[in-house]
């Protein structure tokens, strides 16, 4: 008890991200324990997962950003009072389309190449010299969206597709 107190306990996860060399060291430290990590986050992505609470969202345009469960959110108030979440990455080239913890915007947009999308719905808004890409389907390169729900001011989000259970079966009527 004394020496834990002393110690200090270390992420065995990143020790073996910062010391690639020495992996047989930390393997055996570890053991299956990387192994139950991802069947537990594979499971969790079947659920509706907590992501957020009304309050956060007041006003149409306002936003949280997340990362729940190594997926990276954009979660928006609609202009119907209804509240989307987004996959929070371009289309293009897999950037975040928004790097800020919250704020109000009408229109998000890649850093790397300027890709730009509607706050309402995701909807790609712009693309810089469109015409160097060629004909481009604007209707599936929106900002990939998540079924979401809110329940007692919480916002939930489903991130696999199809989903584990619906709402009604998770948490009853």
């Amino acid at each position: 008890e004394e020496l834990d107190r002393v110690v200090e306990p270390i992420d065995l996860r990143q020790a073996m991200r910062e010391h690639p060399q020495q992996p047989c060291v930390f393997e055996l430290q570890l053991g299956n324990a990387g192994q139950h990590a991802d069947a537990e986050i594979a499971l969790l992505k079947r659920l509706p997962v907590i992501v957020a609470h009304e309050s956060e969202l007041k006003d149409t345009g306002s936003y949280v950003t997340r990362e729940v469960l190594g997926v990276a959110l954009l979660i928006l108030r609609q202009s119907d009072g209804s509240v989307a979440a987004f996959h929070n990455m371009c289309r293009h080239r897999g950037g975040r389309v928004e790097q800020a913890a919250a704020g109000s915007k009408r229109v998000f947009m890649c850093q790397y190449h300027g890709w730009a999308y509607n706050s309402e719905g995701g909807n790609l808004r712009h693309v810089p010299y469109e015409e160097s890409f060629g004909a481009i389907d604007r209707s599936c390169n929106g900002l990939k969206r998540f079924t979401t729900h809110v329940r007692h001011g919480f916002i939930l989000v489903e991130l696999s597709s199809p989903p584990g259970r619906s709402i009604a079966e998770y948490f009853g009527p």
